[in-house]
C-alpha cells in the first residue's frame, strides 16, 4: 500500500471517534501543542514498551519465524482490554487451537515493537494531513487523540503482514471500534481469513458498520443499532444468541434476596468527579445504615476524594462485576452499560445524572423501557427509603440479551465455541437449532426457542 492510502486509511479506521461521544477530545487546542503532546506520548510508550520487553523477556526482536509458529493455524483472539478478554473468556476456554493475544505491549504476543518502527514512516505525513483539515470540532479531536491516527498506521502495516504470511484460521475481536481491533479486522477480511465479532458491551447507533464475516450480537436492540443510520448487514452473518459475557454471571445469578445494606455507584469517564463524591456523601448522609461502594470504569482516570468511612472505592480491576453487585442492595449509574449487568444479576438498578451535560440515553436503556431514569435526588432518596424499584419486562430484557430465561443461558460462549470449533459450516447450525429470519433488508440467525 502507498504511503498516502496508509495515511487515508488511518483517518478512515479512527473515523469512530469523530461520532463517538469524546467530550474531552473536542476541547480546541493549538496544532503545536497537540503535535507537542502526540509526540511526547510517542515517545513515552515506545521506551516503556522497550524497557517492559527487555526487563520480561531480555530481548526486544521476535523473528517472523516466531510469530508464524504461535500463530499458524490458530484461531487468533485478539483482546487487548480488560473489558475485552473477560467478554471472551469463557468462549477461549472452550475453543480449540486458539492464541490469546490479551497484552498488545508484550512483544512475545503481538510485534508492538515493528508497530512502532513504521508508524515513524508515516508520522509526518500524519501531522501533514491533520494540518489541512479547516478548524473546527472535527480537527479538535483528531488533534487530541492524534496519537491513535499514527499508531494506526503501524498496526494495519503490520497486521496486513501478518495475514499476508501468516495461516490464521479465524480472528475474534469483541470490539468493532477502536483502532487496532479495526486495522487486524481490515487486514484480514482483505487476504480472506475469517472474522468473528462478538460484542463485550452495549452499542449505540453511531458505532461502525459490521464488516466480519460473522457477528454475534446480543439481541435485536444491537441489530437494529447496527442497521441504522444508512448502514448495512449485507457484509455480515449475523447470528443472535445472546451475550456471552454474561453466562458466568447468569449462573451465579443473586438468589439471596437477604439486605446488604449496600448502595453501588457505578462510574465511567464521562462522569463528573465532584457530582460522584457529592452524590455518595449525601447519600451516606441520608442512609447511615447504608454503606456506599463506588465501582469505576477500566478506563476511569480521575481522583475521588473520599472522606467518610462508610464509602468505599473499587474498580473493574479490583473485583469482577458478580462479586461486586453480590454486595450491594441497589445499583445507581449514568448513561452506562454497568444498569444491564444488574438486571441479568437482579439487582434494582436506577439511571441518574452523574455529568454536567445532563441526561444522555446513548444505548437506548430508558427509552426501551429496560432501566427508569431518575431525575432529582430527591426522587432518587425517595425511590430507596420505599424500596419501589423499576423492574422491565422480560422481553424487554430479551432485547438487550436474546438468551435471557431461556434454556440455554448461561451456555451462549459454548455454543459460539462449538460454532468456531466446526469452522463455522454452516451445517452445523442444523444441530444448534438455528433458523434464519429475513425481517425486511435485515437477516439473522437465532436458536428455533426464541
Amino acid at each position: 500500500m502507498k504511503r498516502k492510502e496508509l495515511v487515508d486509511l488511518s483517518f478512515e479506521l479512527n473515523n469512530f471517534l469523530l461520532s463517538e461521544h469524546l467530550i474531552q477530545s473536542e476541547k480546541p487546542n493549538t496544532a503545536l501543542f497537540c503535535i507537542g503532546k502526540a509526540c511526547i506520548i510517542y515517545i513515552r510508550r515506545f521506551i516503556y514498551t522497550i524497557f517492559l520487553n527487555v526487563l520480561k523477556h531480555g530481548k526486544l526482536f521476535r523473528g517472523k519465524s516466531y510469530y508464524k509458529k504461535q500463530y499458524d493455524l490458530k484461531n487468533i483472539f485478539f483482546a487487548p482490554t480488560l473489558n475485552n478478554q473477560r467478554a471472551l473468556e469463557d468462549i477461549i476456554q472452550k475453543t480449540n487451537c486458539y492464541f490469546l493475544i490479551d497484552d498488545i505491549k508484550d512483544n512475545n504476543k503481538y510485534p508492538i515493537i515493528q508497530v512502532y518502527l513504521i508508524s515513524l514512516k508515516t508520522f509526518i505525513f500524519i501531522i501533514r494531513k491533520y494540518l489541512s483539515l479547516e478548524n473546527g470540532k472535527k480537527k479538535n479531536i483528531i488533534g487530541n487523540e492524534l496519537i491513535n491516527y499514527i499508531l494506526t498506521c503501524g498496526f494495519y502495516y503490520v497486521d496486513f503482514y501478518i495475514c499476508q504470511n501468516v495461516k490464521i484460521r479465524s480472528l475474534i475481536v469483541s470490539n468493532d471500534h477502536t483502532n487496532f481491533n479495526r486495522a487486524f479486522v481490515k487486514a484480514a477480511n482483505e487476504k480472506r481469513i475469517i472474522t468473528t465479532y462478538i460484542q463485550h458491551a452495549s452499542v449505540a447507533d453511531y458505532y461502525p458498520e459490521l464488516k466480519f464475516t460473522y457477528s454475534f450480537l446480543d439481541g435485536l436492540d444491537s441489530l437494529y443499532k447496527y442497521a441504522s443510520c444508512h448502514k448495512t448487514l449485507d457484509n455480515t452473518t449475523v447470528i443472535l444468541l445472546g451475550a456471552a459475557r454474561y453466562d458466568s454471571l447468569a449462573q451465579k445469578r443473586q438468589v439471596d434476596k437477604k439486605m446488604k445494606y449496600a448502595i453501588g455507584i457505578g462510574i465511567n469517564i464521562l462522569d463528573d468527579e465532584k457530582i460522584i463524591e457529592d452524590i455518595s456523601h449525601r447519600l451516606s448522609t441520608a442512609f447511615p445504615e447504608y454503606k456506599v461502594i463506588i465501582r469505576a470504569h477500566p478506563n476511569w482516570r480521575k481522583s475521588i476524594h473520599i472522606y467518610n468511612s462508610n464509602i468505599s472505592f473499587t474498580s473493574a480491576y479490583d473485583e469482577s462485576i458478580d462479586v461486586f453487585l453480590n454486595k450491594i442492595d441497589v445499583l445507581i449509574a449514568n448513561d452506562s452499560c454497568i444498569h444491564l449487568d444488574a438486571i441479568k444479576f437482579q439487582v434494582p438498578t436506577l439511571m441518574y445524572t452523574f455529568s454536567k451535560l445532563g441526561f444522555s440515553d446513548q444505548y437506548s436503556f430508558v427509552n426501551s423501557k429496560l432501566v427508569k431514569y431518575i431525575r432529582s435526588y430527591e426522587d432518587l432518596e425517595k425511590i430507596i427509603v420505599d424500596k419501589s424499584f423499576y423492574i422491565p419486562a422480560d422481553d424487554i430484557i430479551r432485547l438487550f440479551d436474546n438468551s435471557y430465561k431461556r434454556e440455554y443461558e448461561g451456555n451462549v460462549s459454548l455454543l459460539i465455541a462449538n460454532i468456531i470449533n466446526e469452522d463455522f459450516d454452516k451445517t452445523f447450525y442444523s444441530q444448534l437449532k438455528l433458523k434464519q429470519i429475513t425481517d425486511g433488508r435485515i437477516s439473522y440467525f437465532q436458536t428455533s426457542e426464541c
